[in-house]
């Protein structure tokens, strides 16, 4: 029997690509299968606490962090998120 479908507000259509050496994608991989066995599961925590610690950081300090389209960054000349 098959896997029942996610809830399409469980599912994850973003891609980051985030560029490293080949030495530093090896270093990653190899924590992440011997954590989780999964990279994506493993890195999206890790990811999101960091962000989750900038923006309190940044609330603490009177900041509001600002909020740009991926668009309105490109013309920006800003990385994207």
């Amino acid at each position: 029997m098959p896997r029942p479908k996610k809830d399409p507000k469980a599912l994850k259509g973003e891609i980051l690509r985030i560029p490293v050496s080949t030495a530093e994608k090896t270093y990653l991989y190899e924590a992440a299968v011997s954590t989780e066995g999964e990279f994506a599961k493993w890195a999206r925590p890790i990811l999101l606490k960091a962000a989750g610690d900038w923006h309190r950081a940044q609330a603490g300090r009177g900041k509001k962090p600002q909020k740009r389209t991926i668009a309105a960054n490109e013309k920006a000349g800003a990385s994207n998120p």
